[in-house]
């Protein structure tokens, strides 16, 4: 049995900086489908979610995925589902990502579309220019009421995904031609299915293709918000009719209808149900009630790192985290951010801990072991509770931090018992990584003497920090003097996939690395004129959403010629990933060329001995 730890009714605990919570209010389901039990795990699966995905966050606040193909597309996806999944618009992940965001343009159907999606749930009236143009741009993208990429042929997934951004842009305030709406439907219906006398029809990505359940559900949210928008077609409802009864045929929420293979788009096709049935106002699906089996499966599928997918992508951790967390219903986004979603609760432990959050961590005890509260009570006040003078929140030992250190402490008045609080702090850790936390509750005996009652270690991810560089990181590409003009990047050799070009491409996700057989690693860059500048800044080339660390090499040491220099700079580098080196190349230098060696290396793992950047930039900071 356990026993709260309740403060005696003597007032609330005052503590200057210490936020108390009240505890986290649940995520506003639909009370149609979802019990509390299913609610709560839910809850902690968007949490686990939304850490994996705030993990994968690069330095320059992007996300990797489909980079080269979408440019900001990923991010404006993760930006959009951290805010739907209940991330305030504060969190410094947040702000990273807008700034990336907003420093590149959209020339991708999907991207503007998804960009429009997140700035306008995120709010900043700064974004409503941008937004207006945005929205212009992609209306004149539609050809023959359909849209491709914009390039290509026209499908229905980048005709769904267009008319999701501009019914946002609309709901803000900027004008949809009438037009638009009508043309779209007309394509939309062609894309259908042609079955006789009613009978259910689905919907195809081409008109040449087969339906899918993907496909029908991208058909169905394309029509539903073409009527919310105000299109007239004396076919639309009877179109919607029959695809909503081949969806109601074929409904599945483990497999994607049709598709082949069948776990192809699954996480695509599960965001998309979530799109029409919140679209249509449909508590079940075939009546079966969807939300509750789809959230049912995701939880069922969700890997332990929180990551969603059959292979774990950012893409699907992204559709799943939407589809939990109702991200089309009025209702989305209103759950407070991590609900309880560590704690350690070991039967013979004298403390439960329990902790919520990342930027910062707010931690608690929860409980103390019932024997150990009346073993510890003074004799003459039975149930009033334990005299607490103190309680600690430790770090515990590291391989980099080998001694345990002190997080947090609250001083309490010993002479009264406690029976009442949750005695919160809140953290903020320099960096992100795995961290132990122990709370320590110092309990005062009537005789005088003091005992220390610990909870268990309870771990917890951090993947945003208190580290003013990383909200400065965003900003460097609009600094980067390189990518005023052309460069001409050559190097000693590089591996497949990563030409030195890409180490001064404005993005840190991107880079050069040698060959693993190059044992003088070297880049080069020739400049098309020269720039002045005080400061060189290097990034190491990184994997920084692995779940693994990287097998490459690092960097330890290089030496820096400016314009042919016969004497070099000798520069050792910050060895985190999550750092950049910061090299004082003296006021006024004009920079027209400029080498970088590498000296010494860690050495990677299996012979991955190449080595390389992320990105270098010049600036000028006086």
């Amino acid at each position: 049995m356990r026993a709260s730890l309740r403060r005696h009714a003597g007032g609330p605990l005052a503590v200057t900086g210490i936020l108390v919570l009240a505890g986290p209010a649940p995520f506003a389901q639909d009370p149609r489908d979802v019990p509390a039990e299913l609610a709560q795990r839910i809850d902690v699966a968007i949490d686990a979610g939304v850490r994996a995905l705030l993990a994968q966050q690069e330095l320059d606040g992007s996300w990797r995925a489909h980079l080269d193909g979408y440019g900001a597309g990923m991010t404006a996806l993760s930006l959009y589902t951290l805010l739907k999944s209940g991330v305030p618009r504060t969190h410094p992940a947040v702000e990273r990502a807008a700034v990336f965001l907003r420093a590149n343009p959209p020339d991708r159907t999907y991207t503007a579309a998804v960009e429009l999606l997140a700035l306008t749930t995120l709010g900043d009236p700064t974004d409503r220019s941008r937004i207006r143009r945005t929205t212009e741009r992609l209306v004149s993208w539609q050809r023959g009421g359909g849209f491709a990429y914009p390039d290509g042929e026209v499908d229905l997934s980048n005709a769904q995904y267009a008319a999701l951004g501009l019914r946002a842009a609309a709901r803000s305030g900027c004008d949809v031609p009438r037009r638009t709406w009508d043309r779209l439907v007309d394509e939309v219906i062609a894309c259908q299915e042609d079955e006789p006398d009613g009978a259910p029809a689905g919907f195809l990505y081409r008109r040449n293709s087969s339906a899918t359940g993907s496909m029908t559900t991208a058909g169905l949210t394309t029509l539903a918000i073409c009527r919310e928008m105000g299109a007239t077609s004396r076919e639309l409802e009877g179109s919607l009719e029959r695809g909503l009864a081949w969806l109601g045929r074929e409904f599945s929420v483990r497999e994607n209808p049709k598709g082949e293979p069948v776990y192809q788009y699954l996480y695509y096709y599960i965001y998309g149900l979530e799109r029409v049935a919140s679209l249509l106002d449909l508590a079940t699906i075939a009546g079966e009630p969807w939300y509750r089996s789809g959230a049912e499966f995701l939880l069922g599928a969700q890997a332990d790192n929180g990551r969603f997918g059959i292979w774990g992508n950012q893409d699907e951790t992204c559709f799943a985290l939407l589809f939990l967390s109702r991200a089309t219903a009025p209702v989305s986004g209103q759950r407070r951010r991590a609900a309880g979603t560590y704690v350690t609760d070991q039967p013979a432990a004298d403390l439960v801990l329990r902790a919520s959050g990342d930027a910062p961590f707010t931690f608690w005890i929860e409980s103390v072991a019932e024997a150990r509260v009346a073993e510890l009570s003074w004799v003459d006040e039975a149930g009033a509770g334990l005299h607490v003078g103190r309680i600690e929140y430790l770090l515990q030992p590291s391989p980099t931090e080998p001694v345990e250190r002190l997080l947090a402490s609250l001083d309490l008045d010993d002479s009264r018992p406690v029976s009442d609080g949750r005695f919160a702090v809140q953290h903020v850790f320099e960096r992100p990584g795995s961290y132990a936390v122990v709370a320590a509750l110092h309990v005062l005996l009537r005789i005088g003497d003091e005992v220390v009652l610990r909870s268990p270690p309870l771990t917890v991810v951090a993947s945003q920090a208190a580290n003013p560089d990383l909200g400065r990181y965003a900003h460097d590409p609009a600094a980067d003097l390189l990518l005023s003009g052309r460069v001409k990047a050559t190097a000693s050799s590089h591996a497949e996939h990563l030409p030195p070009h890409r180490a001064v491409d404005g993005r840190t996700a991107s880079g050069w690395r040698s060959d693993d057989a190059d044992h003088m690693p070297a880049i080069r860059l020739e400049l098309s004129k020269p720039v002045k500048c005080d400061t060189l800044l290097l990034t190491h080339l990184a994997d920084l959403a692995a779940t693994v660390p990287s097998h490459a090499g690092r960097p330890l040491e290089v030496e820096v010629a400016i314009n042919g220099s016969k004497r070099p700079l000798r520069v050792e580098l910050r060895p985190s990933d999550w750092e950049k080196t910061l090299i004082d190349l003296g006021a006024g230098q004009r920079v027209k060329e400029l080498e970088i060696r590498v000296l010494r290396s860690s050495p990677g793992v299996d012979g991955r001995d190449g080595v390389g950047f992320g990105e270098i930039e010049l600036q000028r900071r006086d």
